[in-house]
Parts: structure tokens; C-alpha cells; sequence
């Protein structure tokens, strides 16, 4: 590989961590074509960002940024990286991910500079994702506003009924 690619692959890794907060470093060696076609195509309608590394070129770049330096002793085979902003959205996808592919063998995962355990992942795939929390704050604040407006007119109507 020449130089001016090695230096827009650097450029491209530096991208995807500057973008992102939260990694996770897979093996695909194990994968056949379709497979790792039919991976990647899921992951882009996830909205995960994937990265399929260079290690050496990967080394390169984690080593120089913190935020992803601890995954360099795990650049080994044939490496993805797979990056969110969203914990929660990734931690789902990548808990799916095991159970589709068997082959598939997920190294380490980094949030916050913190190593995410396995154990730690499948409980954050256990929060409900953002689109839903939101329509429970909605619902919670629409059924309590309702039942608040109604208390307070109770007590408007019991006030205008005791002066009279």
C-alpha cells in the first residue's frame, strides 16, 4: 500500500473516533463473503459506523488518542470497529449481533475510557432506547398534566363554591 493511502486510512480512522464516543472491536476472520456483506449492511441501517481496520495503521492512530487507546493490544485478525454516539443503540446491535453470528467474536468495547465488560453490554441493551424513553416522559407528563389540571380546577370550582 502506498504512502497516500496509509495516510487517507489514518485520516478515515481519526474521523470515525473524532465522531464518535463509543467502540467496540470485533473479529470478522470467521465470517464468508455474504455474511459479512449482510453484517455490514445491518450496522449502516442501525446507524452504527463501521471500520474495517488496518491494525498496524489502527495502532497508529489509537495510540495517539485516548479516548481509544486501550483497544490497541486487542488489533489482531481481522478487526471491525464498530462506533455511536448512542450506548444504548450499540449495545443492542452488537447483543444481536452475537446471537445472528456465532463466528463473530466481540474483543473489547470502550465507553467513556472504560473497558464495557460483556456483562456490563447486555445491560445496557436492557434500557430502552431513546425514542422510547421519550414517549414515556410524554406520556407521563401528558397523564399528569391532565390529572394536575384537573385537581387544580377541582379546587378552583371548591373555592367559587364556599365564598358564595
Amino acid at each position: 500500500m502506498d504512502r497516500n493511502k496509509k495516510e487517507l486510512l489514518i485520516s478515515r480512522y481519526r474521523g470515525y473516533i473524532n465522531r464518535n464516543q463509543f467502540f467496540i472491536l470485533a473479529d470478522i476472520g470467521g465470517l464468508k463473503g455474504m455474511e459479512n456483506f449482510n453484517l455490514r449492511k445491518l450496522l449502516y441501517a442501525q446507524g452504527i459506523e463501521v471500520c474495517f481496520v488496518k491494525n498496524n495503521l489502527a495502532r497508529i492512530v489509537f495510540n495517539d488518542n485516548i479516548k481509544v487507546n486501550l483497544l490497541i493490544n486487542h488489533l489482531s485478525n481481522s478487526t471491525v470497529l464498530l462506533c455511536a454516539n448512542d450506548l444504548i443503540l450499540l449495545a443492542k446491535v452488537v447483543i444481536d449481533l452475537k446471537k445472528m453470528y456465532s463466528k463473530l467474536e466481540f474483543k473489547i468495547g470502550i465507553a467513556n475510557d472504560s473497558i464495557i465488560s460483556d456483562e456490563l453490554l447486555e445491560n445496557y441493551a436492557k434500557i430502552p432506547s431513546l425514542d422510547k424513553l421519550y414517549i414515556y416522559l410524554v406520556r407521563c407528563l401528558s397523564g399528569g398534566g391532565i390529572s394536575l389540571l384537573r385537581t387544580l380546577s377541582f379546587i378552583k370550582d371548591k373555592d367559587n363554591n364556599e365564598s358564595c
